[in-house]
């Protein structure tokens, strides 16, 4: 899924992110912030920080 994503960003795709700045800071805070939770979770459950912070990553 990540790789068939991947493929969709091109030059003129990153030169549109910049018509759409809140949607896109939105989509960073969102993934950041989902990451951290799930890392947090994960840490909760017993991985050490490291399997954890990867784990939780999107993409991975």
């Amino acid at each position: 899924m990540g790789m068939v994503l991947g493929s969709q960003v091109t030059p003129q795709l990153a030169h549109r992110v910049l018509d759409w700045p809140v949607s896109a800071a939105l989509l960073l805070v969102g993934v950041a912030a989902s990451t951290a939770a799930a890392a947090a979770w994960y840490r909760r459950c017993g991985f050490d920080p490291v399997s954890a912070w990867f784990g939780a990553s999107p993409a991975q």
